[in-house]
Order: C-alpha cells, then structure tokens, then sequence
C-alpha cells in the first residue's frame, strides 16, 4: 500500500495541502488547495482539510496504481481497463472489455507473460494468431490501439522503461470500399418497408446517408420547418454487458465533424410534418399507454417506443 504524508503550505493566501508519497522508489510530491483563506483563526480548519484530502487521494492512488511488474498481462489489462473505465464512455468501455475478455484472454491466459517482461515478439504472435483467426486488419488494429495505450500507462508509471507496442509491425489498414443502392434498388426497398417499423429510419437512411445511430438519435428539436434544415448532433445506441442489452442516449456523435446542419428537402420535409401528425394522433389515443422515455424523437413505433438499433440491423 502506497502511504501518503501531508503538511500545508500557503501559496496566494491559502493553505496547500502537500502530499508526499513514495511510488515505485520514487518520491512524489502534489499539491491541493484546501481552499482555506490563510488568515488568523483558520489553521485549524485548514489542517482538517488536509486531513480529508489526504485520505481521499491515498484511497485514490491505492486504486489506480496497485499494479505489480509481476502481475500477468491479461491481468494488467484487466486492471488497467477497470482503472480507466470513469473517464471513458459507456460505448469506448464496452469495446475495450470485448477486446480483452475475447481472444486476448484466450491467447494470453495460459502464458507465463508479465506486464514488465512482455517483449514486442509477443504482441507480433499475438497479432499472427488474430490473423490466422481470420481477423481483418482494421480489427486487428482495435487490439493494438488497446494494448498500446494500456502499456503507456505501465511506462507513465515506471512499471517498464519503453513501451513494446511501439516496436512491433503494425497491421495495415484496409481501405474502406463502400457498396451503394442504385435508383431502382432504392426504389425497391421504400415499397418493401412502406407501412412497417423500419420504414422511417430506411426513409431517412435513403434520404440523408446517416449512420444508423444518427438516424434513430433525431429528435424532433433538430428539425427546423421554419429554416429548412435538419442538425445531426445526437444518437441512439444499443451496448451489451454480461449479456444483457441496453440502449444507450448521447449527445455526441462519433466525430466532431459528425456534428452537422442538412437542408431539409422538400419531400422529407412533407414527410416529417405528416410523421409529427401522425405521432400527435397515437399519443391521443394511446394515451397514458404511449411510452414517455423517447418523447421528442422522431424515430418511435406507433407507442412511442424507439426503434431499437438492433431491431434496424436485423
């Protein structure tokens, strides 16, 4: 267990907590305002201040850095992953945990591989088993991209000199080559859907090339009758843990150029003012039974429940 000290010091008239620790052989030093006022009578609130930070950070670094040189590399990334799971989102988490609990856990599992003698060989079979696995390139690409953020922590913490990810060959990426419906195929697939549940989404789909995130993520807010446009700046995504599915809502899109302003053409602007219409109508007669969670988006069935990712892709 890492134990840490603390004094204070007044820096711009008010108390510093000091916080001194020892970390792998190293002395550390970081410093917290107490947000006291250095003035007379206020030392001692001061000093119960540092007290409070003091505990909280020794729990913190406890938590984050209880990582051996000796401990596993699975067991390093399983580690490292439950360290960074509050900074990062729901989805990026949950990706991270597939990559690690799938075939990095059964190809590292039953190796004698440590987090501190792991060589850039090792990654480079790891990357051949992937691949004789049939695993593309640009998936491949997702593993190393984990493996190598994950071993820069070890080397930000001095748990190995130099990060071995950064020696090994890195799969090539694939250029992405997109397959697109001719005018009658389209055509086609609008008569197939009129009058069922994915006609709304494959109606937007066709009109506007959205991810299918984007398209379930518009709510009828983006939508401005009065200057014609459309904003993309919201989506609607499906994750699953311990198997156990759930959708997920979130103002960011993938990129931040995901975030963007569309003309709203004619034909789906009549489309959606009669969708609007047609929504109004089934809440009245619904009633208390229309679903209040997805209120306000334009992709919901005729009991204002949302058309569920999944549901779109099979």
């Amino acid at each position: 267990m890492i134990e840490v000290t603390g004094s204070l010091q007044i820096k711009n008239n008010i108390y510093q907590a000091v916080l001194s620790y020892k970390e792998n052989n190293k002395w550390k030093t970081k410093w917290v305002s107490t947000k006291v006022k250095a003035i007379k009578g206020n030392k001692k609130k001061a000093q119960a201040e540092l007290e409070k930070i003091k505990d909280k950070f020794q729990k913190e670094i406890n938590t984050e850095c209880p990582v051996e040189a000796n401990l596993k590399f699975i067991d390093y990334m399983r580690k490292w992953l439950k360290m960074m799971k509050a900074s990062l989102k729901e989805t990026t988490y949950l990706g991270y945990k597939k990559i690690i609990n799938s075939r990095m856990s059964t190809y590292f599992e039953d190796k004698d591989i440590t987090v501190s003698n792991i060589k850039p060989h090792d990654i480079q079979d790891f990357y051949q088993y992937l691949t004789d696995e049939g695993l593309s390139g640009n998936t491949i690409l997702h593993y190393h991209a984990n493996i190598r953020k994950a071993l820069e922590y070890a080397v930000k913490t001095d748990l190995i000199i130099s990060n071995p990810a950064d020696k090994v060959d890195k799969p090539k990426k694939e250029p992405y080559i997109a397959s697109f419906y001719s005018k009658e195929e389209v055509k086609t697939l609008l008569n197939a859907v009129k009058g069922t549940k994915l006609e709304i989404p494959v109606v937007i789909a066709c009109y506007y090339g959205l991810r299918r995130s984007e398209v379930l993520g518009i709510r009828w807010s983006a939508i401005n009758f009065e200057s014609k446009v459309i904003t993309i700046n919201h989506v609607i995504l499906d994750v699953s843990e311990n198997g156990e599915k759930k959708i997920i809502k979130r103002d960011t899109p993938k990129t931040k150029s995901s975030i963007r302003t569309l003309p709203l053409v004619p034909f789906m602007e009549e489309y959606f003012k009669e969708l609007k219409q047609k929504q109004e109508e089934n809440k009245k007669l619904c009633k208390d039974s229309y679903g209040t969670e997805y209120l306000g988006y334009v992709c919901v069935d005729p009991i204002g429940n949302i058309i569920s990712p999944d549901y779109v892709s099979h």
